[in-house]
């Protein structure tokens, strides 16, 4: 959206008095920098009301629809000005049925149905006499600037310590794990070598230079056939813990150190050799990993 915003204010002539209340909320968005079309001033005798309605319609930012019974009615009947505006609104919401375009305004409507039919069940907001307050219109400002409250971001897991040195600051990781799991900095420090990507031989080189040792399965617990028995017999990998076999079928590898600290380890994808071929014979595989993190 531009510096200066442009809306379309699409509704019907109930009463001198409805027309004198939209025209006074147009001079309040004008005041606060939004640029507003309305016929009261855009519109000329002589001018084509059809041209004026569809180029309002099209070429503007967002349109307020002030929802009253009398609108609702012309626009669920087709009738009038507000039939051939809810005709072009309706081809927009066809084409871009999640379309934050319209804004509806409900006005003093007495029914339980509060919006057209064309807008379904769309969000509003309500400037209906008693509710007409500087608050609400501040909220339609609001809107209308995309000032609106944001999602804050997703944090990390409080359960589990992150050691990807990409996204975390290396002294600020080893401080952390230290405090809360009294690893040794040297056992961190080669940690953070690891990469998201990397092959897991590599990352378990990297592990077992950092003086973490893998906590063996013991090979009554491995089955006989599946990827983690080819993980723990051909390639001699006996901290596998466990592998699945739906989605990115990930695996997970458990290491430990002296002070019985767990690091794990998690890939993901089909075990594949060299030529990114399933293994033949006694050929060994390899895995890309996803994360890794103390438990």
């Amino acid at each position: 959206m531009n510096n200066t915003p442009i809306i379309f204010i699409s509704y019907s002539h109930d009463s001198h008095e409805h027309k004198e209340w939209v025209k006074e909320l147009a001079s309040f968005l004008l005041v606060n920098g939004v640029d507003t079309i309305l016929d009261q001033w855009d519109l000329k005798l002589g001018s084509d009301l059809a041209k004026f309605m569809e180029h309002g319609l099209t070429t503007s930012e967002r349109v307020l629809v002030i929802c009253t019974d009398k609108y609702i009615e012309k626009a669920d009947s087709g009738n009038g000005g507000v039939g051939y505006e809810k005709m072009i609104a309706t081809t927009k919401l066809l084409s871009e049925q999640d379309s934050t375009k319209f804004i509806p305004i409900v006005r003093n409507v007495t029914k339980n149905m509060k919006l057209p039919t064309f807008l379904g069940s769309r969000l509003y907001i309500d400037l209906s006499n008693n509710i007409d307050t500087e608050k609400q219109r501040v909220e339609l400002l609001k809107e209308i600037y995309n000032e609106t409250e944001i999602k804050p971001a997703i944090g990390n897991n409080p359960f589990k310590v992150n050691l990807d040195s990409q996204t975390n600051d290396s002294s600020s990781i080893e401080s952390e794990i230290s405090q809360k799991h009294g690893v040794r900095a040297a056992e961190v420090s080669g940690l953070k070598k690891l990469r998201q990507g990397m092959k897991y031989s590599k990352a378990r080189e990297i592990i077992l230079d950092a003086s973490w040792q893998g906590s063996n399965k013991r090979w009554q617990e491995v089955p006989k056939y599946g990827q983690v028995a080819d993980l723990y017999y051909k390639n001699g990998w006996h901290e596998i813990a466990d592998c699945a076999g739906t989605g990115t079928s990930p695996c997970r590898f458990e290491f430990h150190d002296i002070h019985e600290n767990k690091l794990v380890v998690i890939t993901e994808g089909e075990c594949l050799n060299e030529e990114y071929e399933d293994p033949k014979g006694d050929e060994t595989c390899d895995l890309d990993v996803s994360s890794w993190y103390l438990e």
